[in-house]
């Protein structure tokens, strides 16, 4: 049992070190972004049908989703 729990854990922590997610990818605040929209904002990107699955969802689920959502709001580009 504890050689799984190592292995999710080392799994998950080389996620994080590939992916580089968000700081607030586990439990973001969806509401702040509901009454501006944030320049390079990851959650900009996340749709309400998304928002409403988010908890229920596993945290390697949530930090690739994230993770994904940060690479596109980086990319964005303003005039």
């Amino acid at each position: 049992m504890q050689s799984q729990m190592e292995g999710a854990e080392a799994e998950y922590n080389d996620l994080c070190e590939r992916l580089n997610p968000p700081y607030d990818w586990s439990n973001p605040d969806f509401k702040e972004c509901d009454n501006h929209r944030c320049i390079h904002c990851w959650r900009n990107y996340v749709s309400d049908e998304l928002k409403l699955l988010w908890a229920g969802m596993s945290g390697k689920q949530r930090l690739i989703l994230a993770a994904n959502f940060d690479d596109i709001a980086s990319s964005e580009h303003w005039d």
